[in-house]
């Protein structure tokens, strides 16, 4: 796959990359047999845009997570380390980078979904699981918290409009589910869609990350 210009924004100016190439290297590093990951997607274009547009979630989440691909159409991440040196790992599926890109601003929708999975990662080092996991153990007040906090990462990209917003908020729409039963249970396509769209705000009322982190909280639980 061809990279597209758009995919990731202005990512890719050199000066840029080679200040984040030695700390890069470290979380697509040689754990290739990790859960089956590895550290290089076959295209360096989209590895390029991948990495810098990580390095801008990682700075606005405060968070280190190890990150590799997979051959998945899926992504997901754990507090298990992989990688030394961070904290968590995050694993993205190339089936599902090719699919989002296929959409026109799909670059927006892979961001969001990146910094869903880094959500994680942070909802695991500041425990937020033992607050929103519910006693049924499902997963849908995490789930729709991380949405929240993807929103407010793309409301802090430098230079989106709100038509990005638009962008992700229509991707996790299509993501949502209305299995009701199960623990896995994400949330349903509006409030996946309307968590996104509250995180943004919050970023674009000039909320910090803490701010967005509490917001959330009390916004999922009024659900």
């Amino acid at each position: 796959m061809t990279c597209n210009r758009r995919v990731f924004g202005t990512l890719l100016i050199s000066s840029f990359l080679s200040a984040v190439s030695n700390q890069s290297a470290t979380a697509f590093s040689a754990r290739d047999d990790a859960r089956q990951g590895f550290s290089r997607s076959g295209d360096d274009a989209l590895d390029q845009a991948f990495i810098a547009e990580l390095k801008r979630i990682v700075s606005v989440l405060n968070i280190n997570p190890g990150f590799q691909y997979i051959d998945e159409m899926n992504s997901y991440s754990t507090i298990e380390v992989y990688i030394p040196g961070t904290k968590g790992t995050v694993f993205f599926g190339v089936p599902l980078i090719k699919m989002l890109m296929m959409e026109p601003d799909g670059g927006i929708a892979v961001a969001g979904i990146a910094a869903h999975e880094c959500a994680h990662v942070l909802q695991y080092v500041i425990d937020i699981p033992s607050k929103l996991r519910t006693t049924s153990g499902s997963v849908t007040l995490l789930e729709l918290h991380a949405d929240f906090l993807a929103g407010y990462y793309i409301g802090r990209r430098n230079g989106d409009g709100s038509s990005s917003i638009i962008r992700l908020s229509s991707a996790l729409y299509k993501f949502g589910d209305y299995d009701f039963k199960s623990p896995a249970h994400h949330g349903t396509p509006a409030k996946r869609s309307a968590a996104a769209e509250k995180g943004y705000a919050v970023a674009q009322n000039g909320g910090k990350l803490q701010d967005a982190i509490e917001a959330g909280m009390k916004y999922v639980k009024e659900l």
